[in-house]
């Protein structure tokens, strides 16, 4: 017959356990991150110029995909006089009513 003990042991022996995996993650986790790091400063020139032209490459999508847009609602000669914002949003309802327009509805 397990008297109250043997279970408190157990538990106790689990909460360790369960201690133990947290601290093993946590540890994990800062090697994964140190691990990048190393990883980012042992990049040879040409990896981290490659790098840099990815990156480079989505930001000029970005801006192209900002530019058609605004060319789209650049019909006012104001447009171009107005911030980024709101440069944007008169881009997105320009795109909006002419989407609604293509599917007839009304605007």
């Amino acid at each position: 017959m397990t008297g109250g003990r043997p279970p408190k042991r157990m538990e106790i022996l689990l909460e360790r356990q369960l201690e133990v995996e947290r601290r093993l993650t946590k540890l994990e986790e800062r090697r994964r991150e140190l691990q990048k790091r190393v990883d980012q400063e042992t990049l040879t020139p040409e990896q981290r110029l490659d790098q840099v032209r990815r990156r480079n490459a989505a930001i000029r999508k970005r801006a192209e995909d900002m530019e058609s847009r605004a060319r789209l609602a650049s019909m006012n000669p104001i447009f171009f006089q107005l911030d980024d914002m709101k440069r944007d949003f008169l881009a997105w309802a320009y795109i909006r009513t002419e989407r609604h327009k293509e599917r007839g509805r009304k605007t």
